[in-house]
Order: structure tokens, then C-alpha cells, then sequence
């Protein structure tokens, strides 16, 4: 069991260890032409899977490995079934999420939002509201996860978690508000330890998570 809070000095090492320098372009992601809100909203009607959109760009999204499904799903069920007395939702990767003041949408692979659901002006089935955020790592879309998306998540008033869950070794890295309203880090490695999320007064075994994952059985890149 492991766990490492980063310092002052270094608040987002875990969750930031590319520094603050953004590429928008990674993996598997498509670049299409800077479009309008609108025209995002369009084509995604027009298609069979997501995309995501960053402040005029659209991002076409891969299909995940069985792998990332079966831990993200892992995720859900460890955290929903702690949530039963409180007036909180876990939501599925297919939840549209707006990001308001970074003008961006996003399929996060989870989302917790507690309270009245708060719904986007522009998409009324985009949700604005989360309180903890949940992506699975996968090797086209890590770095994002951890630079562009980290930063536009970050904008978002009610977000106060954002959990960024490893897929080819129990490892998870959880960015927080902490104590002096400041955004920390802390970094969890192992099947013996527990993930604590703080803002919903709840800790999630690792071995949970990573349920019938074998971590020895190669996977392709999602």
C-alpha cells in the first residue's frame, strides 16, 4: 500500500507531470476545422460514436479496450453502491459534461453529481455540475486527460475530484481541493490500499477497481 501527497511546491505532480504546456492533438484524436458550438452539436448528431469538443476544436473518440471498460465500470459500481444514502449520481461515459466558462464538452468516463442536476444553457442534455470526474488512462488519450482536460475541468465551479485511474497497473492519482481550498494531489499505488474521496466522505478499495483485471494479459492501446 501507497500513498503520496504532493508538497506545496509541486500541487499537481501526479495529475500534471507534463507541466502547464498544452498539446491538443494526442493519440487517436482526430483534429477537425475550428467549428462553432453549434456545428459541434450537429455532428455529433450525425454520428454513430462521440466526440468532444475544446474551445472550437472536435476530438473524434476511439473505442476503449475491454479492459477500460470492465475497470470503469469497476469504478461505478464501487463508488454508486457507497452513494445509496446520499443525494448523489454516478453517470455513465455516455453523459454529456459542459464545461461552461472553457466553452468545451466532454464524454468523461465518469462523473458524480449531487443535488439538483445542473443542465447546460446551450445542450440540455449536457450536465454542468459534476462534483467528482473520473477518466481511465489509456495511452492515446493520457496525456489530454492530465493537460487540456485537467485545465478546462479545473474551470468548472462544482468540481471538487478529479480521479485519473491507471489501466495497466493499480495505480490511481486523485487531484482534490484540500483543507485550504486549494487544489493538492495524491497518489495511490497497490490492491491493498484505499482511494479516499474526500468530497463525498467515501474510500474505494483498489481492489475493487481493478476487479478481474490481469495485469500480466497484454492489451491494445485504447
Amino acid at each position: 500500500m501507497a500513498v503520496e501527497i504532493c508538497n506545496d511546491s509541486h500541487p499537481f505532480a501526479a495529475c500534471l507531470p507534463f507541466g502547464i504546456s498544452v498539446n491538443l492533438i494526442h493519440g487517436n484524436f482526430k483534429e477537425i476545422a475550428m467549428v462553432s458550438e453549434a456545428d459541434y452539436f450537429a455532428y455529433l448528431e450525425s454520428i454513430e460514436g462521440k466526440a468532444e469538443y475544446q474551445n472550437g476544436v472536435i476530438y473524434d473518440m476511439a473505442g476503449g479496450s475491454p479492459r477500460h471498460g470492465l475497470i470503469t465500470m469497476n469504478c461505478g459500481t464501487a463508488i454508486g453502491s457507497q452513494l445509496k444514502d446520499k443525494n448523489c449520481g454516478v453517470y455513465s461515459p455516455d453523459v454529456l459534461l459542459g464545461v461552461e466558462l472553457a466553452h468545451s464538452y466532454f464524454f468523461p468516463d465518469l462523473f458524480v453529481a449531487c443535488g439538483k442536476l445542473e443542465l447546460d444553457k446551450v445542450n440540455r442534455n449536457a450536465v454542468k455540475n459534476p462534483q467528482v470526474i473520473v477518466e481511465v488512462l489509456s495511452p492515446s488519450t493520457m496525456d489530454r486527460d492530465r493537460t487540456s482536460k485537467l485545465l478546462r475541468y479545473m474551470q468548472i465551479p462544482s468540481l471538487q475530484e478529479y480521479i485519473l485511474v491507471e489501466q495497466h497497473k493499480p495505480l490511481v492519482d486523485v487531484c482534490f481541493i484540500n483543507d485550504r481550498g486549494v487544489w493538492d494531489s495524491e497518489t495511490v499505488r497497490g490492491l491493498d490500499a484505499m482511494v479516499k474521496i474526500r468530497s463525498l466522505g467515501i474510500e474505494v478499495a483498489m481492489a475493487d477497481i481493478y476487479r478481474l483485471v490481469d495485469f500480466e494479459v497484454p492489451t491494445e492501446p485504447s
